[in-house]
C-alpha cells in the first residue's frame, strides 16, 4: 500500500495520468479486498484514491453540455452522472469522515447543478410562447426530482455534525440547503439579551 501511494504521487508528479490511475485504482482494490484488516492509514490512502478517481469522474461529466436535440445530450449526460455518483459511493465507502463529507456535497451538487443545466439549456427554435410555456413546465418536472435529490443528500450530510463531524463540506451542505430551501435554512438567529429601555 505504502509502495503504491508513493508510485501514485510520483506519476502525479510527472504527470503521468494513466499510471497514476492505475495506481490508485490499486490502492482502491487492495483496502476493498479486505476492508476489516486495513489498518487507518491504508483505508485513508484508500479513500482518498478513490475520491481522487471520483474526481476525475465528476470532470468528465462536467465536460457534457447539454445540447439540442436535449435527449440525446441527456443521455450522455445522465450516463456520465451516474458514472461520476458511484464513484463518489466508492469513496465514502471507505469510512473516512472528511472524505464521506466531500462525497456527499458533490454528489448533492451534481443533482442541483444538473437540474439547473436542464432548466436553462437551450431552447428548440421556433416555439410560440404556448409552446415555449409547455416546454418549460416540462423541463421542470424533470428538474425538480433533481433538486429533491440534492436536498436529500445534502440533508444527510449536514446530519453528520450530529455525530460530531463537522468540516468545510458540511459547511457547504448548509450553505447550499440556504439556497435550496431558504425558507428553512436561510434564518438569522437573534441574540437574547436584556431589554434596553
Amino acid at each position: 500500500m505504502q509502495a503504491a501511494h508513493r508510485l501514485a504521487e510520483l506519476y502525479r508528479e510527472t504527470g503521468e495520468d494513466l499510471k497514476r490511475n492505475f495506481w490508485l485504482e490499486r490502492q482502491a482494490r487492495r483496502v476493498e479486498a479486505d476492508m476489516e484488516e486495513a489498518g487507518e492509514r491504508e483505508r485513508g490512502w484508500a479513500a482518498e484514491a478513490a475520491m481522487e478517481l471520483a474526481r476525475q469522474s465528476l470532470a468528465r461529466y462536467q465536460g457534457i453540455r447539454l445540447t439540442l436535440p436535449l435527449s440525446r445530450s441527456m443521455v450522455a449526460k445522465t450516463d456520465a452522472l451516474e458514472q461520476a455518483v458511484a464513484a463518489y459511493q466508492r469513496a465514502a465507502g471507505f469510512g473516512v469522515a472528511e472524505v464521506s463529507t466531500e462525497a456527499g456535497y458533490r454528489i448533492a451538487d451534481i443533482y442541483a447543478r444538473l437540474g439547473d443545466e436542464l432548466m436553462n439549456s437551450e431552447k428548440p427554435p421556433g416555439l410560440t410562447d404556448l409552446e415555449k410555456a409547455q416546454y418549460d413546465l416540462l423541463l421542470e418536472e424533470q428538474a425538480y426530482p433533481l433538486e429533491d435529490s440534492a436536498i436529500n443528500i445534502h440533508e444527510q450530510n449536514i446530519a453528520r455534525a450530529r455525530e460530531g463531524v463537522y468540516d468545510r463540506w458540511v459547511k457547504q451542505s448548509y450553505e447550499a440547503l440556504r439556497t435550496l430551501l431558504p425558507g428553512r435554512y436561510d434564518k438569522t438567529e437573534i441574540a437574547g439579551g436584556p431589554a434596553r429601555e
